[in-house]
C-alpha cells in the first residue's frame, strides 16, 4: 500500500469521480481501503474529501436497502399462509378499519405507530404485511418500522383499493 503522505489531492478527486461513474466497483474494491486510509490522514482536507465519499457511499447503500418491499394480495396470501406468525397491519384509522379490513388484521394507525408498534409487536423479526385504503400510509409506516429497527417488513402495493 502506498504511503498515505504520497496521495494527492488530484488521486483523491479521480476517486471521487470515479465514486460518481462506478458506485458498486468503487464500494467492492476500495471502501475498506479508503476507511484504513482515514485514520493516517495528515492532511484535513484530504481526510474531508475521504470522508464526504465514505457519506456518500453509505447513503447509496441506505438508499438501496430502504427499498420499500411490495407485495400483491396473492402473495400477501402466500405469505400468511407460509408463516403462521405473521402480522397484517392495517395502518388507516380506527373508523375506516371498523368499516372493511383484511381478516385477522389489527389495526395501529400510521399516526401511532412509533408510540404503539414495539408494545404490540415486540420482535424486531417478525414477518410484518402492511396496508391500507391506497399503499401510500402503509408505506410511511413501513418506513417508520424500518427505521425503529424491524426487519421483515412488506407493504400492499396499492393497498385495499388494489385488491
Amino acid at each position: 500500500m502506498k504511503n498515505i503522505r504520497n496521495i494527492s489531492v488530484t488521486n483523491i478527486t479521480n476517486l471521487k469521480n470515479n465514486c460518481n461513474k462506478d458506485k458498486t466497483n468503487l464500494r467492492k474494491k476500495s471502501y475498506i481501503v479508503i476507511y484504513s486510509l482515514i485514520k493516517d490522514v495528515d492532511n484535513l482536507k484530504i481526510e474531508r474529501t475521504i470522508k464526504k465519499i465514505l457519506n456518500k457511499l453509505k447513503k447509496n447503500t441506505t438508499r438501496e436497502a430502504n427499498k420499500v418491499r411490495k407485495i400483491n394480495y396473492e402473495e400477501l396470501v402466500n405469505i400468511v399462509k407460509e408463516n403462521s406468525n405473521a402480522i397484517i397491519v392495517d395502518t388507516r384509522s380506527p373508523q375506516e378499519y371498523a368499516e372493511n379490513r383484511i381478516k385477522f388484521a389489527i389495526n395501529i394507525p400510521v399516526y401511532e405507530i412509533e408510540s404503539e408498534a414495539y408494545s404490540i409487536i415486540p420482535d424486531k423479526e417478525k414477518t410484518i404485511i402492511l396496508y391500507c385504503q391506497s399503499g401510500i400510509r402503509s408505506e410511511k409506516a413501513y418506513k417508520i418500522l424500518e427505521k425503529m429497527g424491524y426487519t421483515n417488513l412488506y407493504n400492499l402495493e396499492g393497498g385495499l383499493d388494489n385488491i
